[in-house]
């Protein structure tokens, strides 16, 4: 019986190492499978890169919406494949994960055959001192007496019990068996699954070249003819932008300037509330426009119209503040007339009637 379970477990001995160099095999594979995925995200991004380059060419010479949105349809294809990889990716993943935990069940039965192992071993230890026991109780059989005939009744009992043991053993081997047969079952589902996947990833990495390459060739296609179609543009488009920048440059400047003044002016508010916190707010507005209108016509802007509005402001703060009202023996009593604050606004209003008619910018 010992020699036929040491005989068995040397089979599974052997399975097991077989098993492993198919794993390790198939590990060997995906780890180059993963290598070309790797390729691949590189060429991927090679092209992203050269298509990032001709999007910033093409931006230089034609219209930016046109460009725009035919970059955006390019990128967002672009986007598309890159998701279709890094689902591809996922699946690859998921094969290494199921490939670990086949590494984790084939430790398990490594670790369950170097039980069994040890196991025998013992076994085989008591079986040799039993019939080392025995031999010595049956060449002094004479000379036993009734305790030693005892001891040996014991002795039974011990060899009956080592027998249930072996037998125990071999039903443990038998279930070992079992467990080994229904992995080998499962390693083989699962090996022939991951080579269903294998191959399909395949194909679909193939069907993806082939339709990354016609997409690259299409826009090259329509990029060599939009270079066509704008190039004559460009130098037009050159002339039109130094106009602008001249413009702009012009306009900078009188803005610059018109600052200049406005700051002037707001100085010259800060200095007439300084000196005289008491002034009629009809005084300060007539100074104000008298100021305002010393400006040219041709150098004022929408900008003066709006600084204006906040002088208004603040001469209204002006007119809340002198015109508070005094309680006299319970009857309110303003220090203006309402004809004053009739004179008041019709300065503002025609200050704005003369800013409506003659501001412009030339």
């Amino acid at each position: 019986m010992t020699v036929e379970l040491q005989n068995q477990l040397n089979e599974k001995n052997e399975e097991i190492s077989l098993l492993v160099s198919q794993i390790s095999a198939s590990i060997n594979k995906q780890e180059e499978q993963e290598q070309e995925l790797k390729t691949k995200q590189l060429q991927l991004n090679k092209s992203d890169d050269e298509l990032r380059q001709l999007r910033i060419q093409l931006a230089e010479s034609i219209n930016r919406q046109q460009q725009e949105r035919r970059v955006q349809n390019l990128e967002d294809q672009l986007n598309q494949s890159r998701t279709q990889l890094q689902t591809e990716k996922d699946q690859h993943n998921q094969s290494k994960k199921h490939q670990e935990q086949q590494d984790i069940q084939m430790n398990k039965i490594q670790q369950l055959n170097d039980d069994l192992q040890q196991q025998l071993k013992d076994v085989q230890k008591d079986r040799d001192l039993c019939k080392y026991q025995l031999t010595t109780e049956i060449l002094n059989q004479k000379q036993i007496s009734q305790k030693q005939f005892d001891d040996n009744q014991k002795l039974i009992g011990t060899i009956t019990q080592l027998t249930y043991a072996n037998r125990n053993l071999v039903q443990a081997n038998n279930y070992l068996n079992q467990q080994v047969q229904q992995l080998k079952s499962d390693l083989t589902k699962q090996r022939n699954s991951a080579n269903t996947e294998i191959q399909t990833l395949k194909q679909h990495h193939l069907q993806q070249q082939q339709e990354s390459n016609t997409q690259l060739s299409q826009y090259e296609l329509v990029i060599n003819q939009l270079k066509i179609k704008y190039c004559a543009s460009i130098i037009p488009l050159q002339q039109q932008l130094q106009q602008y920048q001249q413009k702009e440059q012009y306009a900078i400047q009188q803005i610059q300037s018109l600052n200049a003044r406005i700051q002037q002016l707001e100085n010259q508010v800060a200095k007439l509330q300084q000196e005289n916190a008491q002034v009629k707010p009809e005084i300060l507005v007539e100074n104000i426009h008298f100021n305002l209108m010393n400006i040219p016509k041709r150098s004022r802007t929408v900008r003066i119209k709006t600084e204006l509005e906040q002088i208004e402001n603040m001469i209204c703060y002006l007119k809340e503040n002198q015109f508070n009202a005094e309680k006299e023996n319970g009857n309110v009593v303003m220090k203006y007339t309402e004809a004053e604050n009739v004179r008041v606004q019709q300065v503002i209003d025609h200050i704005k009637k003369e800013l409506d008619v003659g501001v412009s910018f030339e």
